[in-house]
C-alpha cells in the first residue's frame, strides 16, 4: 500500500539524495537471483532479526535489553495511548506495508532490502523475500488474488507469487528514477513516480497462475505535476464514475479520470508536500508535510476543512472499517484517529520512536510502520474502549481495587464487558484474549510476599467480575489472617446435564527485572508468537483461554443445548502451599455438590510439538531430618576434634538411607506395592519418543549421564527407561544441607536436611510414611551418636492416576486431535499437585489434567512465556470438549472409579515389573 522515502520539499534535496544513493548502489555487490527464505521455527534462538513484540514500550537507559527485548517499568504499557496489540520488529525501518489475506499476512517492506512476512494468525514470521538490491520503496496486492509486487530504490520492480512460497515470478528494470507509490484493481497496476509522472499497467495471469505486469514498453504515462508524485489513490462512487488521485510535492492533488485518463483538475492548499491520499464516502483527505490534514470534497472538488494536530510532517493515511474514522500517522511519532464527521482528533497512539511512514487497516486492525524498525498492531475496537487510568469512577463491569468494591484502587480499571463480552467473532475473540490476559498478568498476585495481599485480593475480583460477566453467580471468600481468598462461582442453566468444576490459581511465583527477566514480568510482552510474562503459562492464560471457550459456547447458536454446568474454584496461594485451601473447600463443600469432573489446566506438555493429556502424578513425601549436638555453636579451631558433629551426621545419614549409585532409597520394603506396567502403559510411553529424546535431554540439563534404570529387566529403548524413571516409578532426592550458622570456622550446633520421595501406584501414603520414618531412625541408630535426631512430616501427598477409559477422556483426545491435527500424548508427570487427590476424594468426582502450555514455557523461571497459538488452540479445543460433555449420552453418566483402566499384568522371570514385549 503507501509508504514514503524521506524526501525534502525541494527538488535539488531530493535529486542530490538520489545521486548518492545511486552511488552508493554501485559500490554494492549485487544479488544475481531472488530468494524466499522460510523463517525457521528456531529463528528465535538463532536470530533476532524478525522479532514479535507485544506490548512493547521504550527501554530504559539504565536497563540492558536482552534479545532485543526492551526493558520496561511496571507503569508503562497500561495507558490507553500505548495500547498497540503487538509489535512486530526488525532490524532496520520500515518503509512500505500491504495485506494478503486468506490467509491473513502482512507483509513489510524493510530499509535493508527485504520483504518480511508476518502470519497474523499466529503473529510469527513467516517469511523473508530476498532479491531487491536497495530498500524497499512500495508494496501492493493484486486484488482477490496471492500476487505481491514490490518497488525499491533499485529501480526495479518484482512480483512475487504468494501460493508458492513467494517465488519472485518477474522483474522489470530500467525506470527514470524510483515508484514511490502502488495501487491496483484486478487489470492495472497504477504506479506514482519521482519522475513526475503517473505510470500504468496492465495486470494478466501467466501459465503459472501468477499475475504479471505487460512489458515496460507498453505502459502508459501521464504527467501534469511539477514534482515526485508521492500517492496514488482510486476512487469509486455508486454511480460507477472512476476516479484516480495523485499528490506531488508541488503540494498539490491531481484528479484523472478512468479509464481515459483524462485530467480533470488539481487541488491546491496545502503549503508543503503531500504524502499520501485516502478517501472516505464522498470526502478525500490529505496528509501533507505542512503538518495538516486536508478535507475535500469530491464532488465539488473544495477543501471542506483542515485536520490539526500533528507536530511534524503527517507521512501516511488510511480510511477505517468505521467509515467516519480516518487513521494518520506522522514524523512526529504519533499516529491519530480522526472523526471524519467533526475532523477531531479522537484518539493519539504513542509507543512509536521513529516516523510512522505506513499505514493501513483492515476489519479490526490497524497497521503503523516505522523509522523504529517497529510495525505495532493497534486493535481499534480496544482502544475505543479503553478508560484513562485517571478515572475514579468504579461503575459495573470495571475492575477496582482494595479489598472492597469500592474503586479504591484505579491502577487497573478498565471496560471489562468490551473484552471478555463484546467479542462478535473469531479475531475480536482473540484480541480480547490478549488484552484481557495483559490485565492479568499486571495484577502482582505473589503469594508469598506479604506486601503483595492487596494486589491478590485486587485479583480474586478480577475473576470474580470476569465469572459475573459469564452469568455465573460468584464470590470471594476470605480464607483467615493473611491468606489469599478463594474464588468460587456457580453457571448452572440444566440440573440434568453434567456439572464440571473449573479449578486454577490466580497467584504467581516472585519476578523481577533485576533476577533476569528480559522484559517486565508483569507487563505482557510477546516476541515471535511467544507471550512473555508473570503468569502467563502458570496458570492466568490457561484461566482466561479456558475462560473464553465457556462464552464462545454460551454464545454460541446452539445455545445452553451445548453447556454443561460448571463451577469455579480458584485459589490465590497454589505457589504457596496452598495454605487454606482444603479448609475453604471442606467449609463449602454443600456449595460444590454434585460434581461430575473435576478440571484443571495447570501444567505443560511433554515437549513444544505435540499436545498431550495428563493421566497421572507422583505422590510426594517430604521430611526434614535434623540433627542437633553441642548447645551452642562452637568455633572449629578451639573445639573441632572434640566433639561429634552434626553435620558429619547427617551426612553419615543420608549416605545410609541413600545409594548415591542407583538413587534408590535402601530399605527395599520401600518398593514392594509398586504397580507392574501393563503392555498398554508401555506403549503409552513409547509414544511419547516423538517428543523426546535422551541425548536431548541430558545435554539440556548438563549432565554426563543419568542413573540406571529402575529395574535390571528394563526395556531396551533408554529414552522410555528415562520417562519411567521420571514419571512411572518412584524417586528419592536431597534438596540441600543446612547448619545451624554459616560460617566456614564455626561447627554448627544443629545440621538439617531435607529428604523428598516421590510415590507412585500402588504405594500407600501411610504405610510409606511409617516405613521411612523407621527406616531413617534405625539408620541414625548404628551411627552410634550422642547427638539427638528428629524427624518432621512436611507433606505427605498422594499420587494421582486418571482412567484414560473414561468418556472424559476419550472427548478431550477427540478435541484435541480435531484441532491440533494430530493425536495428542497421554503423559504422566513426576512432580506432584496437592490439591488433586483432595479435590477428587472430597468431591468425589474424577480429575482430569488438561494442559496447555509447552514444556519450554519456563513456568516459575525467568522470561515465562506461552505461545499464543497453545491459547487459542486450547480455547477451541475446550469449546469442543465442553460441548461434547454437554451432549454426549456416555459422558452424562461418567464412571465414577476415577482409576486406571485394568491392563492384565504379565510378569517377567523374576517377578519383573515390566510386560513382556
Amino acid at each position: 500500500m503507501h509508504h514514503h522515502e524521506h524526501a525534502s520539499s525541494t527538488s535539488a534535496d531530493s535529486t542530490s539524495t538520489s545521486d548518492a544513493a545511486a552511488a552508493a548502489m554501485k559500490r554494492r555487490p549485487s544479488r544475481r537471483h531472488s530468494t524466499t527464505r522460510l523463517m525457521p521455527t528456531d529463528a528465535e534462538e538463532r536470530d533476532h532479526t524478525h522479532q514479535v513484540l507485544m506490548y512493547d514500550t521504550p527501554s530504559s537507559k539504565d536497563a540492558k535489553a536482552a534479545k532485543g527485548i526492551p526493558a520496561v517499568h511496571s507503569s508503562q504499557g497500561l495507558l490507553d495511548t500505548n495500547n498497540s496489540f503487538m509489535t512486530f520488529r526488525h532490524k532496520a525501518s520500515i518503509s512500505a506495508l500491504a495485506l494478503l489475506r486468506n490467509p491473513q499476512r502482512l507483509c513489510a517492506g524493510t530499509q535493508d532490502n527485504l520483504i518480511v512476512i508476518w502470519e497474523l494468525d499466529e503473529f510469527s514470521p513467516a517469511y523473508s523475500l530476498e532479491g531487491h538490491t536497495r530498500s524497499i520503496i512500495a508494496l501492493e496486492v493484486v486484488p482477490d488474488t496471492h500476487t505481491l509486487i514490490s518497488s525499491s530504490a533499485d529501480q526495479s520492480l518484482r512480483v512475487w507469487d504468494g501460493k508458492h512460497d513467494f517465488q519472485c515470478v518477474q522483474v522489470i528494470n530500467g525506470f527514470n528514477g524510483h515508484i514511490l507509490s502502488l495501487t491496483a484493481t484486478n487489470d492495472t497496476l497504477f504506479m506514482a513516480c519521482q519522475d513526475t509522472h503517473v505510470k500504468m499497467a496492465s495486470i494478466s495471469s501467466s501459465s503459472a497462475a501468477a499475475h504479471v505486469l505487460a512489458p515496460l514498453e507498453k505502459w502508459t504515462l501521464v504527467s501534469n505535476h511539477h514534482g515526485y508524485v508521492y500517492g496514488i489513490h482510486l476512487y469509486s462512487d455508486k454511480s460507477n464514475r472512476n476516479l484516480l488521485f495523485s499528490c506531488s510535492s508541488d503540494s498539490t492533488i491531481g484528479c484523472w479520470e478512468l479509464p481515459a485518463m483524462t485530467f480533470i483538475t488539481s487541488l491546491h492548499g496545502h503549503r508543503g508536500s503531500v504524502l499520501d491520499i485516502v478517501s472516505v464516502g464522498h470526502s478525500l483527505f490529505s496528509a501533507s508535510q505542512d503538518k495538516t490534514i486536508g478535507c475535500w470534497d469530491i464532488d465539488s472538488m473544495r477543501c471542506n476543512g483542515i485536520l490539526k494536530g500533528h507536530t511534524a510532517a503527517v507521512l501516511s493515511i488510511c480510511s477505517l472499517k468505521d467509515k467516519n474514522r480516518i487513521c494518520s500517522g506522522s514524523a512526529d511519532d504519533t499516529v491519530r484517529i480522526w472523526n471524519t464527521q467533526s475532523l477531531a482528533c479522537v484518539h493519539t497512539l504513542n509507543g512509536h520512536h521513529g516516523g510512522v511512514s505506513g499505514i493501513l487497516s483492515t476489519d479490526m486492525f490497524v497497521f503503523s510502520a516505522s523509522e523504529d524498525s517497529t510495525v505495532r498492531v493497534w486493535d481499534m475496537d480496544f482502544i475505543t474502549n479503553m478508560t484513562s487510568t485517571s478515572s475514579t469512577s468504579s461503575s459495573s463491569g470495571r475492575l477496582a481495587g482494595g479489598h472492597h468494591d469500592d474503586g479504591s484502587t484505579s491502577n487497573h480499571k478498565f471496560k471489562m464487558d468490551a473484552t471478555l463480552l463484546a467479542t462478535s467473532n473469531k479475531q475480536t475473540s482473540d484480541a480480547s484474549l490478549i488484552h484481557l490476559l495483559r490485565k492479568f498478568v499486571a495484577i502482582q498476585t505473589v503469594s508469598v510476599d506479604p506486601t503483595m495481599i492487596d494486589e491478590c485480593w485486587l485479583g480474586a475480583k478480577f475473576l470474580k467480575n470476569l465469572l459475573r460477566q459469564l452469568g455465573a453467580e460468584c464470590r470471594v471468600v476470605h480464607c483467615g489472617p493473611g491468606i489469599n481468598p478463594i474464588v468460587i462461582g456457580k453457571l448452572i442453566h440444566d440440573p440434568t446435564k453434567p456439572t464440571v468444576l473449573i479449578c486454577g490459581h490466580y497467584d504467581v511465583q516472585p519476578a523481577a527485572l533485576e533476577d533476569g527477566w528480559d522484559t517486565n514480568p508483569f507487563l505482557l510482552t510477546g516476541q515471535n508468537g511467544y507471550l512473555y510474562g508473570r503468569g502467563t503459562t502458570d496458570d492466568k492464560g490457561p484461566i482466561i483461554a479456558t475462560l473464553f471457550a465457556i462464552r464462545e459456547l454460551l454464545s454460541s447458536a446452539d445455545g445452553v443445548a451445548s453447556v454443561p454446568n460448571f463451577m469455579f474454584l480458584y485459589q490465590g496461594e497454589g505457589e504457596n502451599q496452598a495454605q487454606g485451601f482444603k479448609e475453604a473447600v471442606e467449609d463449602h463443600l454443600s456449595y460444590f455438590s454434585p460434581v461430575d469432573l473435576i478440571f484443571i489446566s495447570n501444567n505443560y506438555w511433554l515437549g513444544d510439538h505435540t499436545p498431550c493429556l495428563t493421566y497421572g502424578m507422583r505422590g510426594c513425601l517430604e521430611i526434614e531430618i535434623q540433627v542437633d549436638g553441642p548447645a551452642v555453636d562452637v568455633h572449629a579451631g578451639v573445639d573441632g576434634g572434640a566433639i561429634r558433629q552434626p553435620m558429619l551426621d547427617i551426612v553419615a545419614l543420608l549416605n545410609g538411607i541413600l545409594d548415591p549409585r542407583t538413587g534408590r532409597f535402601t530399605d527395599a520394603g520401600f518398593y514392594d506395592d509398586v504397580r507392574r506396567v501393563t503392555p498398554e502403559e508401555l506403549a503409552l510411553f513409547h509414544h511419547t519418543l516423538s517428543d523426546f529424546d535422551v541425548d536431548t535431554y541430558r545435554q539440556t540439563l548438563g549432565v554426563r549421564d543419568l542413573l540406571p534404570p529402575f529395574l535390571a529387566t528394563a526395556t531396551a529403548n533408554p529414552s522410555v527407561n528415562v520417562l519411567m524413571n521420571r514419571w512411572r516409578f518412584p524417586s528419592a532426592s536431597v534438596s540441600a544441607i543446612k547448619g545451624s550458622i554459616d560460617n566456614s570456622s564455626i561447627i554448627p550446633r544443629a545440621a538439617c536436611t531435607e529428604l523428598t520421595l516421590r510415590t507412585v501406584p500402588d504405594q500407600s501414603p501411610e504405610e510409606m510414611e511409617a516405613l521411612v520414618l523407621a527406616h531413617i531412625r534405625a539408620q541414625f541408630g548404628l551411627l552410634g551418636s550422642s547427638n539427638t535426631l528428629s524427624l518432621h512430616v512436611k507433606a505427605n501427598v498422594p499420587w494421582w492416576l486418571g482412567d484414560l477409559d473414561s468418556s472424559y477422556y476419550k472427548a478431550a483426545e477427540r478435541a484435541l486431535e480435531k484441532h491440533w491435527k494430530k493425536k495428542p500424548m497421554m503423559v504422566r508427570e513426576g512432580g506432584s499437585s496437592q490439591i488433586t487427590m483432595f479435590l477428587k476424594t472430597t468431591l468425589q468426582a474424577p480429575v482430569m489434567h488438561f494442559p496447555m502450555g509447552q514444556a519450554s514455557d519456563r513456568a516459575h523461571l525467568q522470561n515465562e512465556r506461552i505461545r499464543l497459538r497453545n491459547l487459542r488452540t486450547g480455547k477451541d479445543a475446550l469449546v469442543d470438549f465442553f460441548a461434547a460433555i454437554a451432549t454426549d449420552a456416555a459422558i452424562a453418566n461418567p464412571s465414577s472409579s476415577g482409576s486406571a483402566s485394568s491392563s492384565p499384568v504379565v510378569d517377567i522371570g523374576g517377578g519383573g515389573l515390566y510386560p513382556s514385549l
